[in-house]
């Protein structure tokens, strides 16, 4: 797995990349710093980066020259993707080894094509057959597995999906990223979080991502499909931004390949058909979740059973039955025809010890004299 990283998005060293060791370091001008800056403005020894409980933290306790870390002064914050951390004239964004963090590069990523969704549809024509073949039969059988994901969750399609970047366009990494909503200040875009990553074995960039903030801002501003000429771990490489509708959550199919190789228009309608199957089956898992949810909450309240009611007396009514249920005692309900009596017998019996066997209501009223005792509590032949 790649180390984290600390990236300079505004500064004197924009665009440089420093590795972290998992045990930390220091963030200063000096040689022994694991993040050496030129800016003069920066301590020899600013802050550091150190183990905290399992987790990486920013340690910035007493010294004169302040730390910022998404825009407020710390002396020690436990470090999440994409945090900004500010020293001197410097900005850093902070990148784990296994997340997703938008960074502002030190040149524009150049786009190689944009592709709005009328589009795409057009591009059916494009040269390929083969490959064109290959899409098909992929996008095919993700549809099969989404008939079935899509009841496991949100988190289980997304999964399908990233994994379907690999086995539909080739792809080395594919990513679903949600970006939540802009801060109320509006100079600062919301955290990128991945939902769901897949890579091939033997990536050297692992599940690590440095997402470029303008290809964000265009890609979910614009509602188009782009190939991006991007750089990482390992060199160059050809990545596909597409718009990613969950909802009313704003979110990115990314995937990328090793290489300069471009991507094809090909490649670009058939992220864009997996972009519309995926979003249509995440909506689809959101709404079975808000109601399965929504049916636990009703269960938990009303007892799993068929008395509805919020009023006072149904209240009461209530009460009683979670409090005679679990005794031995007999219970006598009455009350005119139509009622509820049999109703509440029922709710007993659901929360009594006895809920695995048999409920059995009898109409003693339809009972001859001479059957109801035999009915109700049996007889021996002869």
């Amino acid at each position: 797995m790649p180390p984290a990283r600390l990236i300079v998005i505004d500064g004197p060293d924009l665009g440089r990349e420093f590795d972290i060791p998992a045990r930390g370091g220091g963030i200063g001008r000096g040689d022994d710093n694991a993040a050496q800056l030129s800016d003069p403005a920066v301590s020899r020894s600013h802050c550091s980066l150190e183990q905290r409980d399992g987790a990486l933290c920013l340690v910035d306790e007493g010294s004169r020259n302040k730390t910022l870390v998404n825009g407020q002064l710390v002396a020690v914050h436990r470090l999440e993707a994409g945090d900004e951390i500010v020293v001197g004239h410097t900005r850093l964004t902070f990148l784990p080894a296994d997340g997703v963090a938008m960074t502002r590069p030190a040149a524009p990523a150049r786009v190689t094509m944009e592709v709005g969704t009328r589009e795409l549809m057009s591009l059916a024509g494009a040269p390929g057959e083969a490959r064109a073949r290959r899409h098909l039969a992929s996008l095919a059988a993700l549809g099969e597995r989404l008939r079935s994901e899509i009841a496991r969750g949100r988190d289980a399609v997304a999964r399908a999906t990233a994994e379907a970047c690999l086995a539909v366009l080739g792809a080395d990494r594919g990513f679903v990223i949600v970006r939540e909503a802009a801060r109320e200040t509006g100079r600062e875009t919301g955290r990128a979080t991945p939902i769901a990553t897949a890579v091939v074995p033997g990536d050297p960039a692992g599940s690590s991502l440095a997402l470029p903030r303008d290809i964000v801002d265009k890609v979910l501003g614009h509602g188009k499909a782009m190939a991006v000429e991007a750089s990482g771990s390992g060199g160059a490489r050809a990545a596909l931004a597409v718009p990613l509708a969950i909802g009313d959550d704003v979110a990115i199919l990314w995937a990328e390949r090793r290489g300069a190789t471009p991507w094809e228009s090909l490649d670009m309608m058939a992220a864009g058909c997996l972009a519309q199957i995926a979003g249509a089956a995440l909506a689809a898992a959101d709404a079975q979740g808000v109601l399965v949810r929504g049916q636990a909450a009703l269960e938990e309240r009303l007892g799993d059973g068929e008395l509805i009611g919020r009023s006072p007396a149904a209240l009461q009514l209530l009460d009683l039955v979670s409090r005679v249920a679990p005794t031995d005692a007999t219970v006598l309900l009455g009350g005119e025809s139509g009622s509820g009596k049999e109703m509440v017998s029922r709710a007993i019996h659901r929360a009594s010890r006895r809920a695995q066997g048999p409920c059995v209501a009898v109409n003693c009223a339809a009972l001859t004299e001479t059957l109801i005792e035999s009915e109700l509590f049996g007889h021996e032949k002869g």
